[in-house]
């Protein structure tokens, strides 16, 4: 797209360039044009030999002889047998006529025909021309003898800024042998303007007279030059003449002679007769972009558009036989003309387009530019349409058509799904009085059906069929459920996936589906992964940005560490309370996408957060919190004395009433430490901190809900 755009800009510049500049200069500047003499044309029977000229004699028939000869500076050439002949000054033709003629003495079979003789050119002259005048490089210049006035004009960059293309004088012997017009090779075509030049030829290149530029709707708006004498005539002729949309009788011509400028409305007739003068300047117009005999028809005719206003066609009636009639939705009630009035105003006259046509109605008179409205009936009222909504396989808005029924609606929507309730389809009427001058409670009227499962044609829906703007609800059925699926994971005997077989399916249910559990299995460490929800997801990346604005507003005093779940979220449970009584509240119900985890036995425990060395050891039956912590190298310190215990399946536990909670294998036991010494904060940070925590527990309550 770029390189076209350049490539478009180069030639609109390049046009604008050649627009500006006087035709027929630039032929013997243009790279796709050459005045470049070519050699390899045959011998010019016209050609006038002199010396240097290379000459080719073959003879065959009864006797063959081939001789290569020059042309002596005297202008003779040596023939064997034959003597010296004089060619010098003759052309091609007649020195061969004379060769013959003295070589028919000595060569017999050339007077009767029996040996024939071709005289031909090879290696021409070279002749030295002069170009002097208003050329671009006036000089000598040396050209092969074949060369033309364009090859010199050529090698001489053609004509200067007031040099003329149309008066190019050549003398030779002193004495003018042509008066040379360019724009009769350019624009008429005449090859004889490109005359062939001899040695010491003077070619002489004139001043212009008149330059004069036209522009506007001409078909090659530039700049020409005219003789004295030429018209607006001769001028059109060389633009190429008026464009389709070019307004031709008049033409206006700027001069810039005398005292003053001045300006020439010259009409058509007299542009044969109109001299033009240097320096003169004609804008050709347009045509005036309004028409004198249109009228224009659109709207509910089975032809609208455009058509010409005359004596056959000048009615309204008229124009509507001409557009083959009305259809069937016209409005047949008002038509609209509208008329541009003579200050260029419009104005608009409604006709009974009923009448008119019955003939109750005078017929109106068309004017030029009259548009006549003949609108559709539809075309002036909202687009009705339908709504399906629910359980179809496409919803969406349908066009409103006439008699159409519920089960049309529902296969327009693509029919129903697998889902979808047959004992309830229900319609939304809009409620709709246009005569009423007092509002209304009701908003709506609602209908209740109910379909086949073929979408046949039921008798109770068949008498009702829907209007405007119905909305159709398909619900969904009660007693359809898509399967739901959980996870058994890890010490089962059949670990994998489980289908829910009813909405209170528990954790003890999917262990006995499961198969049981395996000896190893161990039940402490048991807990549950829930998928979060779509609402979920979103609440979580909100409290994390919650966490990151909360961090900048204590100015990172208090680190906030945000725990990354993913796509699920622990529950911590009590897999033996569950099984040991299935009625309890630890036997939770399972929802789908629930991963039940139950890990091998876990002999170890962890021992982290502010102790001197974090490390994992083995669980020693009877070994309280308080050894553990020394086995880790002792409370660091900055580390707060008052450690909580993690379980396995993820219930914290901590000190209470004197009492520390019991160790026991896989958990995990953290010392939390103090906040940095001086970090403290100032009224506005611990009011931005305190308002984003409590955000932050509102925003973790409903996550966890």
């Amino acid at each position: 797209a770029e390189a076209n755009r350049l490539k478009e800009e180069e030639k609109r510049i390049q046009d604008s360039i050649l627009r500006n500049s006087v035709f027929g200069r630039e032929i013997f500047s243009a790279r796709n044009l050459t005045f470049a003499p070519t050699y390899n044309l045959p011998t010019p029977a016209n050609y006038v030999l002199a010396a240097g000229d290379r000459l080719f004699i073959d003879l065959w028939g009864d006797a063959e002889a081939n001789y290569d000869l020059k042309v002596s500076p005297d202008g003779f050439i040596t023939v064997p047998n034959a003597g010296i002949i004089n060619v010098g000054g003759l052309t091609v033709e007649a020195a061969e006529n004379r060769i013959r003629n003295k070589m028919a003495s000595t060569v017999a079979g050339l007077g009767d025909g029996t040996v024939d003789l071709k005289l031909s050119l090879g290696d021409i002259r070279s002749i030295k021309v002069n170009i002097i005048g208003e050329a671009s490089m006036p000089g000598t210049y040396t050209l092969p003898s074949l060369a033309t006035l364009f090859n010199a004009l050529y090698e001489a960059g053609g004509v200067s800024d007031i040099g003329s293309l149309r008066s190019i004088k050549l003398i030779r012997g002193g004495k003018q042998v042509a008066d040379l017009d360019v724009y009769d090779y350019l624009v008429g075509g005449r090859q004889e303007v490109n005359v062939g030049l001899q040695d010491n030829d003077m070619i002489i290149v004139q001043p212009y007279e008149n330059l004069v530029k036209v522009t506007g709707k001409v078909k090659r708006p530039r700049i020409y030059e005219l003789r004295k004498g030429e018209t607006a005539d001769d001028l059109l002729k060389y633009a190429g003449g008026f464009m389709g949309e070019a307004y031709k009788d008049n033409l206006t011509v700027n001069r810039k002679s005398g005292r003053m400028m001045s300006v020439h409305s010259v009409p058509v007739e007299e542009f044969a007769e109109f001299t033009m003068a240097d320096g003169d300047s004609i804008a050709v117009g347009e045509v005036i972009r309004q028409y004198a005999n249109r009228v224009t028809v659109e709207g509910a005719v089975w032809r609208p558009g455009d058509y010409e206003l005359s004596d056959s066609m000048s009615t309204l009636k008229a124009l509507i036989r001409k557009a083959e009639g009305i259809r069937g939705d016209a409005l047949m009630s008002r038509t609209q003309i509208v008329r541009l009035n003579d200050d260029y105003t419009f104005s608009v006259e409604s006709v009974d387009l009923r009448g008119l046509l019955n003939g109750t109605v005078a017929d109106v008179a068309l004017k030029p530019e009259d548009l006549v409205r003949i609108p559709s009936v539809n075309s002036l009222r909202e687009g009705y349409t339908i709504e399906v909504k629910g359980e179809v396989n496409t919803p969406q808005t349908l066009l409103y058509r006439d008699n159409m029924t519920i089960e049309d609606a529902i296969l327009m929507a693509n029919g129903l799904k697998e889902s979808a309730s047959l004992a309830r389809i229900e319609v939304a009427r809009r409620v709709k009085n246009p005569n009423s001058t007092e509002p209304s409670d009701r908003i709506a009227e609602l209908f209740q059906f109910n379909i086949p499962a073929d979408l046949g044609l039921s008798p109770e829906t068949a008498s009702f069929t829907l209007q405007p703007f119905d909305e159709v609800y398909i619900r969904r059925s009660p007693g359809y459920s898509e399967q739901n699926s959980v996870f058994a994971q890890g010490e089962f005997l059949f670990d994998g996936e489980y289908v829910l077989s009813t909405n209170n399916d528990r954790l003890s249910d999917l262990v006995a589906k499961a198969g049981g559990l395996t000896p190893e299995a161990y039940l402490k460490g048991a807990y549950l992964k829930r998928q979060l929800s779509e609402e979920q997801l979103t609440r979580q990346e909100t409290l994390a940005d919650l966490s990151e604005r909360n961090k900048a507003a204590a100015k990172d005093s208090i680190m906030i560490k945000k725990k990354e779940v993913g796509d699920y979220y622990p529950i911590a449970i009590d897999l033996t309370a569950a099984l040991n009584d299935p009625s309890c509240e630890e036997n939770l119900i399972l929802e789908d996408g629930d991963m039940l985890v139950v890990p091998k036995f876990n002999n170890t425990v962890t021992i982290s957060g502010a102790v001197l060395y974090p490390c994992t050891v083995t669980y020693v039956k009877g070994m309280k919190i308080k050894d553990y912590i020394a086995r880790g190298g002792g409370y660091s310190a900055r580390a707060k004395k008052r450690p909580f215990v993690i379980y396995a399946n993820g219930l914290p536990d901590a000190k209470k009433g004197g009492r520390w909670p019991k160790i026991a294998p896989g958990c995990e036991i953290v010392v939390p430490s103090k906040p940095p010494k001086g970090s403290g904060m100032g009224a506005t940070e611990i009011m931005s901190l305190a308002n984003s925590s409590i955000s932050m527990a509102a925003m973790i309550t409903s996550l966890f809900r």
